[in-house]
């Protein structure tokens, strides 16, 4: 189905730049902000990518409810995420300030992608849960923990932007390699056909 490969594609391109910015985050705003700043922004920061995570998950629902014919389904998705957002920063920020804005936007993108793809494999697509995990979503999740344990220890070692690049090199090279062995026999021929 056209529709697990789109989810799958979207996946391979948007995960590994994702899970870079997740580790090398604290020297990213460290350099970027100063030392202060990256202090008590990396865990907010984290957060907002992890949910950034959970709206890649939106891009093909979001195509295939208004394709047919049901955009009420996108519009409830965003007002669900405007509600639950508004209502996390209410419960969480005035106690855990900058952290809470971000724990409340991480729910608020959660929840509401959770319940999306729900109704649109559901009602849609008739889908299950399971097809669209080990069809969709397991070998790109794979190779961006590749990603994560071959940059995450060394994460630390990106003291200037010379050395966050090569780090940026080394994820490459490790998602493309352990990309290349987990992908689908009709992806790797997709890719070398192109």
């Amino acid at each position: 189905i056209m529709y697990l490969k789109a989810v799958r594609l979207l996946l391979w391109l948007t995960l590994p730049g994702l899970v870079v910015f997740f580790a090398i985050m604290p020297q990213f705003l460290g350099l970027w902000l100063g030392g202060e700043f990256s202090d008590h922004g990396v865990w907010p920061a984290r957060l907002l990518v992890i949910a950034q995570v959970f709206a890649a998950f939106n891009f093909v629902p979001n195509a295939v409810s208004t394709g047919r014919a049901k955009p009420g389904y996108l519009t409830a998705a965003n007002c669900a995420q405007a509600v639950i957002s508004l209502v996390a920063w209410w419960a969480l920020a005035p106690r855990y300030g900058l952290l809470g804005v971000a724990m409340g936007s991480l729910i608020a993108q959660i929840i509401p992608t959770v319940g999306y793809l729900f109704i649109v494999h559901r009602g849609i697509l008739k889908i299950g849960f399971r097809r669209f995990a080990t069809e969709a979503v397991w070998r790109p999740v794979m190779g961006g923990l590749v990603v994560l344990a071959a940059v995450f220890p060394i994460h630390a070692w990106a003291t200037s932007w010379v050395r966050m690049a090569m780090i940026g090199a080394l994820a490459a090279v490790a998602y493309l390699a352990s990309g290349w062995l987990l992908m689908a026999v009709e992806d790797r021929e997709l890719v070398q056909r192109l």
